[in-house]
């Protein structure tokens, strides 16, 4: 192992090996942690799960780091990298610019997150839907239309008029739910984010909630 992480291994197994490896072990972990956030309750677990997700990122992008070094060692071992050789190289360096940056934005979720971030991360997010929550909700899809980033969540009962308010105020920042949203969605807002929509489908009827990019950054400057 330590031959293989010194880049003593020929490039072809170093990526092979290495980077597709860990590329599979990257899924991976991201498909739990999202199918651990879609179906969990417990508020206590959710903070455990928070901390993990930030150790699991904070660990790939070290482990991504270790392994493009390797890979630069490997293809200079001796030898110069040929066409196949500066590829392998290329895609482990956008790994460490993709992987760090996530990790940088979801230890401190203030920094510019650019559209096409969001873009890839709502296609992977996707790819699990749709995905019950509980017995009686499902997440059907997400989706960017215009500036809007847009949830599509059903249910398996009806809405009385009573419960509208509750719902609406859920996605205002005068509760909880909303100050987390725009505490974990400031980045997307700098980076030009406009909006957050759910959109919730009942048996008798669907109801639209929206948290505003203007009002989570007012809330978040204090004012």
């Amino acid at each position: 192992m330590i031959d293989f992480l010194n880049g003593k291994k020929s490039l072809g197994v170093t990526y092979w090996v290495g980077v597709g490896g860990f590329g599979l072990i990257w899924r991976a972990g991201n498909w739990y942690i999202t199918q651990q956030y879609l179906t969990e309750q417990d508020p206590a677990a959710l903070d455990a799960l928070d901390f993990g997700h930030s150790v699991f990122f904070a660990g790939c992008t070290i482990m991504i780091l270790i392994l493009l070094r390797a890979m630069v060692k490997a293809g200079f071992n001796n030898r110069k990298p040929g066409v196949w050789g500066w590829l392998g190289i290329t895609i482990a360096a956008i790994g460490v610019v993709n992987i760090g940056y996530s990790t940088i934005a979801l230890l401190n979720p203030s920094i510019v997150t650019p559209r096409f971030m969001l873009v890839m991360e709502i296609d992977e997010f996707n790819k699990q839907l749709p995905q019950m929550m509980d017995a009686e909700t499902t997440m059907n899809k997400v989706d960017i239309i215009g500036d809007d980033l847009v949830y599509f969540v059903s249910y398996t009962y009806p809405i009385t008029e009573n419960m509208i308010p509750e719902i609406e105020h859920a996605y205002t920042t005068d509760s909880i739910e909303g100050q987390s949203l725009c505490h974990d969605f400031e980045g997307y807002f700098y980076g030009g984010l406009e909006s957050i929509k759910y959109e919730f489908t009942y048996t008798n009827r669907s109801i639209t909630t929206q948290l505003t990019a203007q009002d989570c950054l007012s809330f978040l400057s204090g004012e």
